[in-house]
């Protein structure tokens, strides 16, 4: 076999090692954060913070009376409360999903040394 060869092999090996670590932890982190937003989006479609908190200062369905003030801005409050609290437990989950997303490729490395 000729250096030629030897080289070649040698530097497609490396390039395919590199492109796989590349294609990873860009293209891979890409779309993975891209489903994540989309996954957000959607389910605010079901929690409706955004709505809630631009009109968590007001009565629910336009009821201006006392009895609807007093009920609709706490139920409002309590929503957005119960929002905020989801939105955080769903971002840790996907953060932690995402490291071991991350530390998978370093962890079989790892594995096989």
């Amino acid at each position: 076999m000729s250096l030629a060869a030897i080289v070649y092999i040698f530097n497609t090996i490396i390039r395919k090692i590199f492109g796989f670590f590349y294609h990873w932890y860009t293209e891979g982190s890409r779309g993975y954060w891209q489903f994540v937003m989309e996954y957000l989006t959607e389910i605010d479609r079901f929690i409706s913070l955004r709505i809630m908190l631009a009109n968590w200062y007001k009565p629910l369905y336009g009821d201006y009376s006392r009895a609807g003030r007093l009920i609709g801005i706490p139920i409002r409050l309590f929503r957005i409360t119960v929002g905020i609290a989801f939105y955080a437990i769903a971002l840790a989950m996907f953060a932690a999903a995402y490291a071991l997303y991350v530390a998978l490729p370093l962890f079989l490395l790892s594995r096989l040394v």
